[in-house]
């Protein structure tokens, strides 16, 4: 008998799991919270692993799949693949539905076990078994090509299915919520949020897209007042937490440019925007394209604001102007600032 590896096999009488910054088994097989923490393994997350493999078999490919190991974990972590339906045509929407459910990044959105997802897979594969004796042709019509432009899982979409927030973003936000409430401010809150806000611990650096987005404006309006002003502040609030302390290595006193350069891999590791690219416009300018930025809240255009006033102050510089160019609330795809300062 042979164990073949797909990222699901473990040693139990084996500690190399739990060892710091140790990520054990095939990358493109792995689910998001064993890549965070080997100590986060649940069984579900051999069920996501068994989502990929099957995904594998009816397109080819495997969904997260990168040009490089880097990539596969930035699509893993980004949740960008394509729908299984657009890969290929005429599955049973149940087969497409039960896969997407299994790729989930909640593990509790997953299948429980191995054996709840055999009990679903069975009743699929016996409906679409042929006959005994009955010979398949081959269908080249039954697989479609990668089209030009694959859609990509929007971030309401992807939150739908368990898309999750970096916690580090996370708990900046929850962390003020709650000093807010312990100063004296009062919450109208539903059973179920009460315990979002009640919880100490998050199991791995993940955390639900929709909670975040609740949390955020809920921080802008009834704390922070919810004016334009204050979401912008509430941004550089949230710049400084983070690019003074653990990504203080993002920053580059006395060069903006490369301190941007550099701010953009933070934006796409802990916000997961879209696709964010930095472009010199002058000595003293740069222009921040965020691709694919739609169906988002308006709070987080302004928390941008606030991110690109911190990256030019923490610099060593002074904001000259800020001009917003794009903007989904405005109807764009796309969100587009620029920044210009004085040294």
């Amino acid at each position: 008998m042979k164990l073949l590896d797909f990222g699901i096999v473990r040693d139990m009488s084996s500690g190399v799991l739990t060892q710091t910054g140790v990520i054990v088994g095939s990358i493109d097989y792995i689910s998001p919270e064993q890549a965070h923490s080997a100590r986060a393994v649940l069984p579900t997350a051999d069920v996501f692993s068994m989502g990929v493999i099957l995904y594998e078999l009816c397109t080819g490919e495997r969904p997260f799949k990168g040009d490089t190991p880097l990539r596969t974990l930035g699509n893993l972590a980004a949740g960008r693949y394509q729908p299984l339906d657009e890969r290929v045509s005429g599955l049973d929407q149940a087969l497409v539905d039960l896969v997407h459910e299994c790729l989930a990044f909640d593990p509790l959105a997953r299948p429980a076990t191995a054996s709840r997802l055999l009990e679903r897979l069975r009743p699929l594969v016996r409906a679409t078994l042929p006959p005994v004796g009955q010979v398949g042709s081959p269908d080249d019509s039954a697989v479609r090509p990668r089209p030009q432009t694959p859609r990509v899982v929007t971030p309401m979409e992807s939150a739908r299915t368990g898309r999750r927030a970096r916690g580090a973003a996370f708990l900046e936000t929850l962390k003020t919520l709650k000093l807010a409430m312990r100063s004296g401010l009062e919450l109208d809150l539903t059973p179920e949020e009460r315990s979002w806000l009640d919880q100490r611990v998050l199991v791995s650096g993940w955390y639900p897209y929709e909670r975040f987005v609740w949390l955020t404006e809920m921080l802008h309006e009834r704390v922070m007042g919810g004016t334009e002003r204050a979401a912008i502040k509430m941004g550089r609030l949230a710049a400084d937490a983070l690019l003074t302390g653990v990504h203080s290595r993002f920053i580059y006193p006395g060069d903006v440019h490369r301190s941007f350069r550099s701010a953009k891999t933070s934006w796409t590791r802990y916000f997961d925007f879209g696709e964010v690219e930095v472009e010199a416009i002058g000595s003293q300018e740069v222009e921040v394209q965020i691709h694919g930025y739609e169906f988002v809240p308006l709070v987080h255009e302004l928390l941008l604001q606030g991110w690109a006033r911190a990256v030019v102050e923490l610099s060593g510089a002074r904001v000259r102007d800020i001009e917003v160019l794009k903007a989904p609330s405005r109807g764009d795809r796309d969100f587009v600032v620029r920044v210009g300062w004085t040294e």
